[in-house]
């Protein structure tokens, strides 16, 4: 029995009638979802060179928070009461750490929020403190007294804490010890006082050295000037690119509110990072409405005084990151955590079409630190086997960084989809753009008319990536490159035929889910294991969108990547043969090199379990030896044919089926 697995659109559009329904974008093929997306098209047979998302480590409880008023390093500041308004009452004070956009608070607040084990506040354009249990905000008197040295040690000048931290931290410990370094951050108490003609206030803790923790000071001078909330369109100094402005509402969120008895009248907030590290102090007055930049110093080098960089100001901060001890990081869930991975894996493709999109769902993870998934698309006639060097300048040209990989000689893109995460609140973003045989099209000025394509933000406010706009370029004849937040082939249409473009919201929907704990290792690929994960990366995207003709069978290549697209994983949909390493600079990859497709098509005939094209007794043999031993399975096979993640009868007698039903 021979019967020819050329079949294209034929299958395919009965793929896109065999089920009803939609699944809700979440990353996570739930068992309701199963049935929509049929059975596994392929399954990882590579250990990743990326990482393993490991389990939790012994044991964590929650409710141990550590000796918080035992830590005395932290970050210390003097501010002349001059720079607030020269006030002569009760000073009040709100600690908290943002993400690096001023888009996300963590659950580090001083005075806290109700814990063990808050969770991360989240989008700061809906955080209402007066909407939490007590007040977030401590008053500070003037008293006499001893003036503090700003060093970023505790001094016995300040006495008790006003607060002290009741959650551990969702921005992870620091381990290093380091004055200066931190691979965390966290806030474990406050300390405040007035002596002088200075407000003085100590937070012990750390400030995590890689710009993706900020500080956020909000203080009340009590002049009743201030802001309880920051409201749509209100008038705020535009400070450390638009910090108050990302925590403003908008048409969905009311913007940040304080508790009733706080209104802020002055803001100060920095980062650090670089090396040696560094950080960069800016000082907002709301009730002026000007923000200033107030100089930079050192971390770990026992001043306060802000010099650097041009700095002239009498307001005193110091950095001192020495802190180990304090609150510990908020324990990982015993399940895996939906939001944070500390490797990177593909594991299986699963895929069908409905309702005129195409789904597409990974098993797996994709590590936090701003490593990528490149997705490509093979739609249609042409495209590009060989990446070109002059596509769409998008994610920071990581695109066009990839220039000279080739594809398998039956794989042309006509369509990528770049995936990432990271940041602590975790922030997810994807970049897309179409890819045309002959390179992007342009005007008569060479400027191009096809957009690069971005969406995303926190994850708490952009799961699912929507790219619901609203940023779409016009090219007005001195553009070089078009960005758009809608989808880009629709949008480009409209441009190239001299219309103005107007966005779909929906067009493409992204989300990941890196809960997932099993499936391949660093050490080993079991095919079992991997076909049975059901958390990672999960797409929806219009066929017109795609670009797809209707004909053409859809064909689908992608990898796990570094943060720069500049070095490519053995994380390679259709697999590599066994023991392949990570496969280093793209632009070297040459698929047509390796054995096997590096790619899946919804025309596979899944009958042909070997792969030569036919469906045979060949076929037959293949599928019975890697049902009684799984090391007998041809690369990228599993014997868990129905996908439900057990091998047993069920699976033979759905391949004795598709074998029957030929292709």
């Amino acid at each position: 029995m021979r019967k020819c697995a050329i079949v294209s659109a034929t299958v395919l559009m009965g793929l896109a009638g065999h089920a009803v329904g939609q699944v809700a974008v979440d990353g996570r093929l739930s068992n309701d979802e199963a049935g929509l997306y049929g059975l596994v098209r392929w399954v990882q047979n590579v250990p990743t060179g990326f990482g393993d998302n490991a389990p939790p480590q012994g044991s964590c409880v929650e409710s141990d928070l550590g000796d918080r008023a035992g830590v005395t390093t932290g970050i210390e500041y003097r501010i002349p009461l001059a720079d607030l308004g020269s006030p002569n009452g009760p000073i009040k004070v709100l600690a908290v750490l943002a993400n690096q956009g001023h888009t996300a608070f963590t659950n580090q607040v001083l005075p806290p929020i109700p814990g063990p084990g808050a969770a991360a506040l989240g989008n700061t354009r809906a955080v209402n403190f007066a909407a939490i249990a007590g007040d977030q905000f401590a008053s500070v008197s003037f008293s006499a007294g001893d003036s503090p040295i700003v060093d970023g040690t505790l001094d016995a000048a300040y006495g008790a804490p006003l607060a002290v931290q009741s959650t551990r931290t969702s921005v992870g410990d620091d381990t290093d010890g380091s004055n200066a370094t931190s691979t965390g951050s966290e806030l474990n108490a406050i300390y405040a006082v007035v002596r002088g003609d200075s407000l003085y206030v100590m937070l012990t803790g750390n400030l995590k050295t890689d710009f993706g923790s900020k500080l956020e000071l909000f203080i009340d001078n009590g002049s009743g000037q201030g802001f309880n909330n920051f409201p749509d369109g209100a008038s705020l100094p535009d400070v450390d690119f638009g910090a108050l402005q990302n925590m403003r509402g908008n048409a969905t969120d009311p913007g940040l509110t304080f508790d009733a008895g706080f209104s802020a009248t002055h803001y100060i907030t920095f980062g650090a990072g670089n090396n040696p590290v560094e950080y960069f102090p800016n000082l907002a007055d709301l009730t002026t409405g000007v923000g200033q930049f107030l100089g930079c110093n050192n971390a770990g080098n026992g001043s306060g005084i802000l010099a650097g960089c041009g700095g002239s100001t009498a307001i005193e901060i110091a950095l001192d990151n020495a802190n180990t001890g304090g609150v510990g990081a908020t324990c990982p869930p015993l399940n895996g955590d939906p939001d944070l991975s500390n490797g990177s894996e593909i594991d299986n493709l699963f895929a069908y079409i409905d309702g005129g999109r195409l789904h597409i769902f990974l098993g797996g993870n994709l590590q936090t630190s701003f490593n990528k998934v490149d997705l490509f698309l093979d739609v249609q006639d042409g495209g590009q086997n060989v990446l070109r060097n002059d596509n769409v300048d998008i994610d920071f040209n990581g695109l066009n960084r990839m220039a000279g990989l080739t594809f398998d000689g039956a794989f042309a893109a006509d369509y990528w989809v770049g995936i990432t995460n990271g940041n602590n609140p975790v922030e997810m973003y994807s970049n897309v753009a179409v890819l045309r045989t002959d390179g992007p099209r342009v005007d008569f000025n060479n400027n191009k008319l096809d957009y690069g394509a971005y969406s995303g933000g926190p994850k708490a406010t952009n799961n699912p990536i929507g790219f619901g706009g609203p940023r779409i370029d016009i090219q007005d004849g001195f553009t070089a490159n078009l960005f758009t937040e809608f989808a880009p082939r629709l949008v480009g249409d409209q441009m190239a035929n001299n219309e103005i473009p107007v966005g779909t919201p929906g067009l493409l929907l992204v989300s990941i889910n890196n809960s997932n704990l099993a499936g391949v290792t660093s050490d080993a690929a079991d095919p079992i294991a991997a076909a049975a994960v059901r958390t990672g990366i999960e797409l929806s995207i219009d066929l017109n969108e795609a670009g797809w003709d209707g004909v053409s069978p859809i064909k689908i290549a992608g990898f796990v990547n570094a943060g720069g697209h500049d070095f490519l994983s053995n994380q390679v949909i259709g697999g590599l043969p066994a023991g392949t390493a990570n496969l280093g600079d793209p632009v070297g990859v040459n698929f047509v090199n390796i054995p096997g497709d590096q790619f899946v098509s919804l025309d596979e005939c899944r009958a042909d379990f070997d792969g030569d094209g036919f469906v045979d007794f060949f076929d037959f043999d293949a599928y019975a030896g890697c049902f009684e031993d799984a090391n007998n399975c041809p690369s990228g096979k599993t014997a868990d044919f129905d996908g439900d993640g057990f091998v047993d009868f069920f699976d033979f007698d759905a391949y004795v089926g598709a074998f029957e039903a030929g292709c």
